[in-house]
């Protein structure tokens, strides 16, 4: 019963007449339906023609464009990006890619419905599913997320997105994002979990890596790297993307977010083809992470710099102990140098999110330590008889006028291992545990060396600074035999 703007209807005008009028007709396109004038502005007059139907009160009013919606009217050759799919000018005509912006004919042609040969469900130009062509013309990086655990058309064929649709009719694209219709800007498609979380960014990642989720059994835990903290607060520096508190866009200057560390679209870095890794299980070179943790820790140096000089070090279980395992049963290559002593997620303590067997000890921070240097472990052959400083004789870390290092003799609460003014010294107030020579700021060779009493992960000038205060000249004396039990006096540890 419809009729296009000469009032005719589809039996009296035919199939094209509908849409397209041979005389008397609108210059663009021969278009032959009224266009609503208040979307007029919205981008092109492409999509004008397309709203004609597609409205309110309209024949389609079922299937008009109602929330967020994939962008519009937007330039792809300013984002660098390249595709075969057409673009339009202000006029509604295609025109080159450097000259228009997408409209809804750049991923819809009106003219293919479904069925077989070229016609496309939805009218798409190409299919979206099982495999992202569609998506891919614009977005070949994210499209690299097909095949893998990701891929919810391989890994979760009876999940659903909000809108109830499962990846076989969604693609898998359209299993997480919402091209029309969305609530955000995000266009996120999967249920949104996470409260207590400090940025929206992680909202996606948590509606399945949570406990009701269909990826809990990879939950980040009740310990893990801590999100929502400003690295620039810290004095650090990435590369990593940083993500806005309140709207979870990204952010120079932002909060570290569950994708600050990770590329849910690709499971390793640097990958430039489809992978089938489906439930496979990943390490610290894979798992979706935006740079590798293994052999080298790329990814955890980008914020922790200097703790990256642990690589190729004694250190660097990589290279001393490869057969080892962390609390998790981790060999080293599989978690990294970093991940060998550190968990990001689901660590059993807060405390530096240890990730081996603690040793004995009074402080926390000693116990670490004697994690490897004690009789049977990694750290066997370098367990010193004397390595206790009296506990109780409380020291005060007034610092020195040195530049840059203010505060260059740490010392810790012995519980939770936390930095104080006033503590008792630890192992670390001596020992830089993850470098090797004070004075050069660079990774190790990968071979063990021995050490002596100016590398051995030893801080710079320690005797000279701090343990002058108390001990005056005796203080090098000291220092240099602290650990040699025949020059010192065995030091009974109170409990």
């Amino acid at each position: 019963d419809s009729r296009n703007s000469h009032g005719q209807t589809p039996a009296e005008s035919g199939v094209c007449g509908s849409c397209h009028l041979i005389h008397k007709a609108d210059h663009l396109l021969l278009w032959g339906r009224t266009k609503d004038g208040t979307h007029k502005g919205r981008g092109t007059a492409a999509e004008d023609m397309c709203l004609s139907c597609h409205k309110e009160g309209g024949l389609a009013a079922k299937k008009q464009l109602t929330g967020y919606s994939h962008p519009f009217s937007m330039s792809l050759h300013d984002k660098g990006i390249t595709t075969r799919l057409p673009v339009y000018d202000k006029s509604g005509r295609r025109v080159p890619l450097d000259k228009g912006v997408v409209s809804c004919g750049t991923c819809h042609d009106p003219h293919l419905g479904p069925g077989k040969g070229r016609k496309s469900a939805n009218f798409l130009r190409l299919p979206a599913g099982p495999e992202p062509l569609l998506c891919r013309q614009c977005h070949p990086r994210q499209s690299l997320v097909e095949k893998t655990d990701h891929d919810l058309v391989f890994t979760g064929k009876k999940v659903r997105n909000v809108q109830g649709k499962l990846p076989a009719e969604t693609g898998p694209c359209g299993v997480c994002h919402l091209l029309h219709g969305a609530r955000r800007r995000d266009l996120l498609a999967m249920q949104r979990t996470g409260a207590g979380r400090k940025s929206p960014a992680d909202a996606g990642c948590l509606g399945c890596h949570g406990q009701n989720g269909i990826a809990a059994d990879k939950t980040v835990g009740r310990h893990s790297h801590p999100l929502g903290i400003k690295p620039v607060r810290k004095n650090m520096t990435t590369n990593l993307p940083l993500f806005n508190q309140k709207n979870g866009r990204r952010q120079k200057g932002g909060v570290i977010g569950c994708l600050t560390c990770h590329n849910p679209h690709q499971w390793k870095p640097r990958q430039r083809s489809v992978q089938a890794v489906g439930g496979k299980e990943g390490d610290a070179g894979s798992s979706f992470l935006r740079k590798s943790a293994s052999p080298a820790p790329l990814l955890c140096a980008d914020c922790h710099r200097q703790k990256g000089y642990v690589a190729g070090t004694d250190h660097d279980m990589v290279v001393i102990a490869p057969n080892s395992r962390n609390s998790k049963g981790q060999s080293p290559a599989r978690s990294g140098p970093c991940g060998a002593c550190h968990s990001v997620h689901n660590a059993e303590s807060t405390v530096r999110l240890w990730a081996r067997n603690l040793g004995s000890g009074i402080g926390v921070m000693d116990k670490m330590c004697k994690s490897c240097h004690r009789a049977g472990d990694v750290g066997a052959a370098k367990v010193p008889k004397a390595d206790s400083h009296p506990l109780g004789m409380l020291i005060t870390n007034v610092g020195r006028n040195t530049p840059g290092k203010p505060n260059y003799f740490p010392l810790f609460n012995a519980k939770n291992g936390s930095r104080v003014k006033v503590g008792d010294i630890a192992c670390v107030s001596c020992h830089d545990i993850h470098q090797w020579d004070p004075r050069q700021k660079r990774s190790g060779s990968g071979v063990n060396v021995e050490g002596s009493a100016t590398t051995s992960f030893l801080r710079m000038q320690t005797f000279s600074m701090m343990c002058v205060d108390c001990h005056g000249r005796d203080a090098l004396f000291r220092f240099k035999y602290y650990h040699d039990v025949k020059q010192r006096k065995p030091v009974k540890l109170r409990e």
